[in-house]
């Protein structure tokens, strides 16, 4: 008796969707800063790494420049919610979030061109089976932003002093890139350069919005790269704010405006001064005083920097007290033995 053995070879083929665009490699490109398309998601399938339980389309969009993106669906039948998702990244397991939505309310999106290349990839789909229920259209609708509205095109201001510019948010756009002042600054944000002359000090002004939300301020050192050096934050709230930051000569510094509500924008007033610093700042540089007494000598911090080469701690009084942030140094020789009284005004130390 003889025993065959029989081979049954099972071969089990993955059933691929209706959708060409299907597949998060398959998008298909949307074109153009207005416009709608058709889609169908019947028998759209499910990736790893996808958001949606029964399958989902995509669409990839590059965006011109910095902008407002918006983006609408509209079911064929009613009855049916569809739900869009936005992102940027190269494969579903690196997505960013840009925001979401659905066909009841619509996505409303901030986008800027970060990196050459960078594209908006759209995910439409739906957690339901509905009969009837798998056509529509996706809407999409941008604004382009102002010239300034990124950190990679900022408005130079040259190494101008003395100079105040009036920033509008009205049109700008926020992105996940930019650098907050604060957790919910959710305004769209203009940008500006300036390039310190010299070794010296900035002074920025701030008034609040004129909306009366608060101006929010960032400076940083650069040219708009991951490597910029954040120096400060602030915000100007009912009444003008100024800071003052030492700059190192040629250097550049980026500064951002926005304000601290949601698409609430505001215009505001900013103000720039530079000074060079009091040479008086340094020990080294210590004014002679020996041949001026009987003397009084008056002096300004407001150009004044501090010597770091210096020990502070014995000039404090209160060793719970903050160490200086500025110094000016004077030097005098006694003609004489004797006694000598040295008086301060208020305000120094």
């Amino acid at each position: 008796m003889k025993l065959i053995f029989l081979l049954f070879i099972l071969s089990i083929i993955p059933a691929h969707g209706n959708a060409a665009n299907d597949d998060f490699s398959d998008a298909a490109n949307l074109t153009g800063m207005q416009g709608t398309t058709a889609f169908d998601l019947e028998g759209t399938t499910i990736e790893d790494d996808e958001s949606f339980s029964f399958g989902s389309a995509w669409f990839r969009w590059t965006p011109p420049g910095p902008g407002i993106l918006s983006l609408s669906i509209t079911p064929q039948n009613q009855g049916v919610t569809f739900f869009t998702n936005a992102y940027v990244g190269g494969s579903l397991q690196t997505l960013t979030p840009l925001g979401f939505g659905n066909s009841i309310f619509n996505f409303n999106g901030f986008v800027e061109t970060v990196d050459p290349g960078e594209v908006v990839m759209v995910q439409i789909g739906k957690n339901s089976t509905t009969p009837n229920g798998d056509v529509g259209s996706l809407g999409i609708h941008f604004e382009p932003g102002p010239g300034n509205d990124s950190r990679l095109s900022p408005v130079f201001l040259g190494s101008l002093s003395g100079i105040t510019i009036e920033p509008d948010n009205s049109q700008a756009t926020r992105h996940r890139l930019d650098w907050l002042g604060t957790q919910n600054l959710n305004s769209g944000t203009l940008w500006y350069r300036w390039q310190a002359p010299e070794d010296g000090l900035l002074y920025l002004h701030a008034q609040p919005s004129d909306l009366g939300y608060n101006s929010v301020v960032s400076i940083h050192r650069g040219n708009g790269g991951s490597t910029d050096e954040p120096i400060r934050t602030f915000e100007a709230g009912t009444t003008t704010k100024s800071i003052r930051i030492s700059v190192l000569k040629e250097a550049s510094y980026l500064i951002s405006y926005s304000t601290d509500k949601r698409q609430t924008p505001g215009k505001s007033a900013l103000s720039f001064q530079f000074l060079t610093p009091d040479p008086a700042s340094e020990f080294s540089e210590a004014i002679d005083l020996s041949s001026q007494l009987p003397t009084n000598v008056s002096g300004s911090f407001r150009s004044a920097t501090l010597d770091t080469s210096v020990s502070y701690e014995a000039t404090l009084d209160d060793p719970n007290s903050f160490p200086p942030a500025q110094s000016l140094w004077y030097s005098w020789e006694a003609p004489k033995d004797g006694f000598y009284r040295l008086t301060r005004t208020q305000g120094s130390t």
